[in-house]
């Protein structure tokens, strides 16, 4: 069985996946603010716990917008890129 975001999505909302989500943004937006992106591997720094629930995470922020995936469909996960919301960086 793969990585399937709709099946991990649901861990993200336990207490323990939300400290998991704010660790995981934090880190991007440290990295982002250093680099100008981030890959998958990199934003999961200084994080434990399981790899798909840490995928899931960057997943979720991409689809609330807070961040912005640069590479394409098929990226082997570990490499997947990622940037700063457009609408975020110009303060909307």
């Amino acid at each position: 069985m793969g990585y399937k975001y709709e099946d991990e999505k649901a861990g993200i909302f336990t207490e323990s996946g939300t400290k998991l989500l704010l660790k995981i943004y934090d880190n991007a937006l440290r990295m982002i603010e250093y680099s100008g992106a981030v890959m998958m591997c990199n934003v999961w720094e200084n994080c434990s716990g399981d790899s798909w629930l840490m995928m899931a995470c960057v997943d979720y922020l991409v689809e609330m917008e807070r961040l912005h995936e640069l590479t394409k469909p098929g990226t082997m996960g570990q490499y997947r890129t990622f940037t700063q919301n457009l609408a975020d960086l110009m303060g909307a």
